[in-house]
């Protein structure tokens, strides 16, 4: 890899949340690839097809005219990119033979990490300097290594942060989302990690108290999306989330699959208007990187 190549993808790297650099080193891999070493020139041209088909994929509008011809098709060809290249994309990556940790690709590179908790508190700074990862699905949250967590500063380099509310100590995650720094945390799931489980929607009332914790959090002020899927939020929960006027700035509000809100509902709709998300249909018009959030969220 040559001086140019290092310079845009550290540009990437430098830059994960804009579409510009990766299109740029997608255009430079399609006028590069003949003179790379043959053995890259198939790998370099199948990344560069995959970041435009990320990119135009995740620009898509939910509802939209055309969204359902168009969305299937590109996340198909993405699927079959991935298939035949992951392997070979991900083998140089800190840990990558780790057992246990599995990772998705956004917008052409590696952006999101499924792993355990150690992985991370040991891999996670020198992942996201070799990638543009800014999404970590954390598994194995407890009271014994939310500490060392915190500690490490991995999770203040994060742009979205999911835990499994219902798999994972609520103590826990209260104390990492109090303690941790998290200047760049945009996105936020507190889902459920058993939403296959036909007894899901009896769990009412699972996670009133963390939401009414996170509500508390005056700290999250830079958040943009949080996601409550099927977390088993009743009325209480979305009581507190009314209350904080620190979310006041929240494009998406995920609370789909949660049928104890009960009353809540309309005061919700009311506050929140279309952004809150009560039923699927209310992703409507919103672009579906916000559901796509690097696919790791049911992973």
């Amino acid at each position: 890899m040559d001086a140019e190549e290092r310079a845009l993808i550290a540009a990437i790297i430098a830059n994960p949340d804009e579409d510009t650099p990766r299109l740029v080193y997608a255009d430079w891999l399609d006028e590069h690839a003949d003179a790379l070493p043959e053995e890259r020139r198939t790998e370099a041209r199948a990344r560069a097809e995959l970041i435009r088909v990320q990119v135009e994929r995740a620009a898509l509008l939910f509802g939209e005219p055309g969204f359902t011809t168009r969305d299937y098709p590109l996340g198909r060809r993405a699927e079959e990119i991935a298939e035949e290249h992951m392997r070979s994309w991900v083998r140089e990556l800190p840990g990558a033979a780790r057992r246990g940790v599995t990772f998705a690709l956004d917008r052409g590179f590696v952006g999101a990490v499924r792993c355990g908790v150690p992985y991370f508190i040991e891999t996670g700074a020198a992942l996201m300097n070799a990638a543009p990862v800014t999404a970590a699905r954390l598994t194995g949250l407890n009271r014994r290594n939310v500490r060392r967590l915190i500690s490490s500063g991995t999770v203040e380099r994060l742009h979205t942060l999911m835990l499994f509310a219902d798999d994972t100590p609520h103590d826990a995650i209260g104390e990492l989302l109090e303690c941790a720094a998290v200047p760049r945390l945009t996105a936020l799931y507190l889902d459920n990690g058993s939403v296959d489980d036909p007894d899901y929607p009896t769990r009412r009332g699972r996670s009133d108290e963390l939401i009414a914790r996170v509500a508390g959090l005056t700290r999250l002020t830079g958040l943009r999306r949080l996601v409550l899927f099927a977390a088993g939020v009743s009325g209480h929960g979305a009581e507190a989330l009314l209350r904080a006027e620190h979310l006041a700035g929240l494009e998406v509000l995920d609370l789909c699959e949660n049928p104890s809100l009960g009353p809540a509902r309309k005061a919700l709709r009311d506050k929140f208007g279309n952004r809150v998300w009560l039923d699927h249909g209310d992703q409507a018009g919103f672009p579906a990187r916000y559901r796509y959030c690097n696919e790791l969220s049911g992973a």
